[in-house]
């Protein structure tokens, strides 16, 4: 799967819930690749999984922890084979780690302080957890 691909789906169901922009931004590094807004700003960074691992820029850090200091905050939403993993990126950036000088992320630290949803998605849940209905601190480190 592509982020591309990712996008699309993510769009079909939040789409219709708020205003949708899928930024490409050439100029500025680092900006999440979605800004979803169903009445606040919700920063998205698009992932796939890489057999275990989920590959940053330095730049996307730096753009979030920035977001962090000002009380916003970036969610990071990575698709694997079977499941969507969602968490808050305040909860993971100090646990990324450097291979040949690129940040790297192992899926089970993601699972571990995010919240995963396995097929069928529950896209109810998935929209709450976003939305801040359903407090992300309850559910993070489980599998719904």
């Amino acid at each position: 799967m592509r982020e591309s691909s990712l996008a699309r789906t993510l769009r079909e169901k939040l789409g219709p819930l708020g205003q949708w922009t899928r930024i490409e931004n050439v100029v500025g590094t680092g900006m999440p690749d979605v800004n979803w807004f169903p009445g606040t700003d919700i920063w998205i960074e698009l992932k796939v999984v890489h057999g275990a691992k989920v590959f940053f820029q330095a730049s996307q850090i730096s753009w979030a922890k920035h977001r962090h200091k000002k009380r916003g905050s970036v969610w990071i939403i990575a698709k694997g084979e079977k499941e969507i993993i969602i968490s808050n990126s305040i909860n993971l950036y100090d646990k990324v780690r450097y291979e040949h000088h690129k940040p790297v992320l192992h899926i089970s630290v993601m699972k571990e302080y995010g919240v995963t949803f396995v097929k069928p998605y529950n896209w109810k849940s998935i929209i709450g957890l976003l939305c801040d209905d359903i407090q992300f601190c309850d559910f993070a480190g489980t599998t719904m």
